[in-house]
C-alpha cells in the first residue's frame, strides 16, 4: 500500500503526456507505472508477475482515459491556467466582449479563471452532448467520444469554437500550422485569427460566420480569416 503508489510517483514523467502510459511507445520514458529494476523489488518472490500485470492493466485502462494519475492532472493544469487568466484580461481590456461564448474541450481551469461563459464540446457539463449516441464499433474513451456538431453548437449561438484545446498561443510553429489549416480547410471549417496582442499571443478559433458580422461581434480584436491570409 505504500512501496508501489511511491514508485507510480517515481516513475511518471516530468511534462505533460495525455493518458500516459497507455499504449504508446515514449523513447525517453519507461512506459511502465512501476520500474522493477528500481529498488529491490525483482527480488521479491511472485512479485515479478504481479507488477507486470499490474502495468499492462494500467496501459489497457489509461489508454480509454481511465484511472489517469493525479500527475497528469497537476502537469496539465499549467498548460491551461495561463490562458483562462489572460482571457480575463482580455475581457478586462475590452478585447473580449464580457458575454463571448466560447465552446472547448476542457471545462475546467480556462473557464473558471476566465468567467466566461462555457460550452462543453464532450459533454461533461453538456446534457445534449452526454446523451448523444455512441457508436458501439468505436474504441471507448472515457469522456471523450461524444463531441457536439456544429450544428448543435450553431443552435446554442456558441461564437468561438477552439479548434482543439487552446484558443491563444504564441507558438509561432503551431500558428503557422493552424494557419496552414485554415488555408486548407477554408470556409469548411472558418478559423480567425487575431493580431498579436498580450506578449505576442494570438487569440484564434472557428467562427461560423461571415467576416462582417465576426467584425461586428470583435470589433476591438481584429480578427481575420485564415484562409485568405
Amino acid at each position: 500500500m505504500v512501496v508501489i503508489p511511491l514508485l507510480t510517483h517515481l516513475g511518471f514523467p516530468s511534462d505533460y503526456r495525455p493518458g500516459f502510459p497507455g499504449d504508446e511507445e515514449f523513447a525517453d520514458v519507461n512506459p511502465d507505472l512501476v520500474d522493477l529494476h528500481r529498488g529491490a523489488l525483482s527480488a521479491v518472490p511472485g512479485m515479478r508477475f504481479y507488477i507486470a500485470r499490474y502495468n499492462a492493466d494500467m496501459r489497457t485502462l489509461t489508454k480509454r482515459f481511465i484511472g489517469l494519475r493525479q500527475e497528469e492532472h497537476r502537469l496539465f493544469l499549467p498548460t491551461v491556467e495561463p490562458e483562462g487568466k489572460l482571457l480575463a484580461r482580455m475581457v478586462a481590456s475590452g478585447l473580449l466582449p464580457r458575454d463571448t461564448f466560447i465552446a472547448i474541450p476542457c471545462v475546467g481551469a480556462i473557464p473558471y479563471f476566465s468567467d466566461l461563459r462555457t460550452l462543453d464540446v464532450l459533454g461533461l457539463t453538456d446534457k445534449h452532448v452526454a446523451r448523444q449516441a455512441l457508436d458501439p464499433t468505436e474504441e471507448r474513451r472515457m469522456a471523450h467520444n461524444k463531441v457536439a456538431s456544429y450544428d448543435y453548437l450553431d443552435s446554442r449561438q456558441v461564437d468561438v469554437i477552439a479548434p482543439e484545446v487552446h484558443l491563444l498561443s504564441n507558438d509561432a510553429k503551431e500558428l503557422g500550422e493552424w494557419r496552414d489549416y485554415a488555408r486548407q480547410m477554408g470556409t469548411l471549417v472558418p478559423v480567425y485569427f487575431s493580431q498579436p496582442i498580450f506578449d505576442d499571443f494570438v487569440f484564434f478559433g472557428i467562427i461560423r460566420k461571415p467576416p462582417a458580422a465576426v467584425r461586428a461581434r470583435f470589433p476591438v480584436l481584429g480578427l481575420t480569416p485564415g484562409w485568405t491570409s
